[in-house]
């Protein structure tokens, strides 16, 4: 009797919990150098990524970084809170997924 009486109740406060914890990433595109400022956003995903594209060549110096919020792209590359780095003749590639807030 008594556990009906709060169901409800206790219904109410989980989703009220996970509404109000949602998870923040940085969103953005840069090239070159960080910048000082970068943009954020809140997430409705469960995991923020990065995906930083180096090359590092006599004739070209780059770094371009991609960053937002994911739940497909981290699960289906199995790289939460964890990175996976690719190497190719001068270009390195790494994606990188986490879930906590603007770890990327």
């Amino acid at each position: 009797m008594y556990s009906r009486k709060y169901l409800l109740p206790c219904i109410f406060l989980v989703f009220l919990i996970h509404t109000s914890f949602s998870l923040t990433c940085y969103d953005d595109y840069l090239e070159g150098a960080d910048p000082t400022t970068r943009k954020v956003s809140k997430c409705e995903k469960e995991n923020c990524y990065r995906f930083t594209i180096k090359v590092d060549t006599s004739l070209v110096k780059t770094n371009t970084v991609v960053a937002g919020c994911s739940t497909y792209r981290c699960k289906l590359a199995n790289t939460v809170n964890k990175c996976e780095t690719k190497k190719l003749e001068g270009t390195t590639g790494e994606f990188c997924c986490c879930n906590t807030d603007r770890c990327n």
